[in-house]
Formats: structure tokens, C-alpha cells, sequence
């Protein structure tokens, strides 16, 4: 039986070597195309060179903020700022806690803490309601609202931040240590049927998990993002 490579994958050491590399491969091909709001007619689009820049800045800034030597929620729908930010911590060794936004506030403050999260990435609205409860259970010492924009504690402005250090010579992105074999993902199960546990997931299993799917799948050149990576 004749077999056809529909698609070829690449197994990679660690996120930043995937963020670099799918820049240099795809450079100026769509990577991500989102509405700023349900009712907005107009389109965004990014680049997969513009997404690995706004990783390098955004990444940039959390390393001076120390960020990553702490373990951080991420909590929101599926977004661009969300990719971002799951992109950036990741490519710079840092501990990422994904929650369930639909989550109640109790829930989420206290899943935050059996976490050791100190800092906080979230979408506006989770900012607007359930954000003072997490924090006020937790000691989160940094919040940044993930929703594209350019205001204070904004995702624009971190990314702003992050590009006038590379600008005056930072490289600390590029010199940050990323052990493949630490702990990278903290995924905790819905707990239905008790209190949700915590699995851990190192940057190898993380990686070895999308190659292998792209084993199974091929879909052209677009996909859907229905849940976060």
C-alpha cells in the first residue's frame, strides 16, 4: 500500500525553539485571525513573525517582572492574547496553571492556591469579577488583563515594555534557561467527581503530544481553536 506524507511535523526540544522556528518557516502566512469583539465585522489577523515578536516582548517583560520564577494562572476563553501569553511564559522555562474561566470565584481562588500561582494572566472579564477574589486569597504579586490593547496592565503594554528593552540590547529572552524535563503545565480535571487534581506536564510531554497528533491530522493550513492548547 502506497503511503503519502500529508503533512510533516517537526519534535521539538522546547517552546522557543517551536516560536522561532514556525517564524522562520511560515514568516508572513496568517498564524491567528480573531474578531476584537462578537459584533466587529473587521477581521484581525497575525502573522506568524509578528506572534513570535509579540512572544519575544511579552516574554522579555516577564523575565524582568520575575514572573517566571513563580507559577502563573492563565485564565480565559480561547484568544490571541491567551496564545500569547501561553507562549511567552512557556519560552521562558516558566510553571503554566491554565483554569476553567467558567469556573465559580471560589473555586478558581482556591485551585490558584493548592497551585502556588503568584501571579495572575487573565481576560477582561475575569479582571472585572472574579479577579479581586483570586487575589485577595492568593499572594498575587503580578496581574496582566490578556485582552488586546495598549492600557495600563494591558497585553500592548507588556509587549511595549518588552520591545524597548530587546530594543536597548536585552537578550534575556534568548539567554532564559528552559529545562525540557521540569514541570512546565499544571492542568488540574474539572472535579466532578471530587476536587480537581493537579497534573503535571514537563515541556517534553507537551511537545511529544502535539507531534503525535500531527501524525494523525491533516487539515490544510487552518484549524479551529475551540479550547486552550
Amino acid at each position: 500500500m502506497k503511503k503519502d506524507l500529508l503533512k510533516k511535523s517537526y519534535l521539538y526540544i522546547n517552546f522557543r525553539e517551536l516560536v522561532e522556528d514556525i517564524a522562520l518557516r511560515h514568516g508572513d502566512k496568517i498564524a491567528y485571525s480573531f474578531r476584537l469583539s462578537p459584533k466587529d465585522k473587521e477581521i484581525q489577523t497575525v502573522s506568524y513573525t509578528q506572534l513570535a515578536e509579540d512572544v519575544r516582548c511579552l516574554a522579555t517583560t516577564i523575565l524582568a517582572k520575575g514572573i517566571h520564577m513563580g507559577n502563573t494562572a492563565l485564565i480565559g476563553k480561547m484568544s490571541y492574547g491567551w496564545v500569547c501569553s501561553y507562549l511567552a511564559l512557556l519560552s521562558v522555562g516558566a510553571v503554566v496553571v491554565p483554569l476553567d474561566p467558567d469556573w465559580n470565584e471560589d473555586d478558581l481562588a482556591q485551585t490558584v492556591g493548592v497551585a502556588e500561582c503568584r501571579s495572575l494572566f487573565c481576560s477582561e472579564d475575569i479582571k472585572n469579577t472574579k479577579a479581586n477574589a483570586i487575589c485577595a486569597a492568593n499572594e498575587i504579586k503580578s496581574l496582566l488583563c490578556i485582552e488586546v490593547g495598549e492600557g495600563a496592565g494591558k497585553l500592548g503594554a507588556w509587549i511595549a515594555m518588552g520591545k524597548e528593552m530587546r530594543e536597548a540590547g536585552d537578550t534575556s529572552y534568548e539567554d532564559a534557561r528552559i529545562s525540557p524535563d521540569d514541570m512546565a503545565l499544571l492542568v488540574f480535571t474539572s472535579g466532578t467527581t471530587g476536587k480537581g487534581k493537579g497534573v503535571m506536564l514537563s515541556q517534553t510531554a507537551i511537545l511529544s503530544n502535539i507531534y503525535a497528533g500531527l501524525q494523525l491530522i491533516s487539515v490544510g493550513d487552518r484549524t479551529v481553536g475551540v479550547l486552550p492548547p
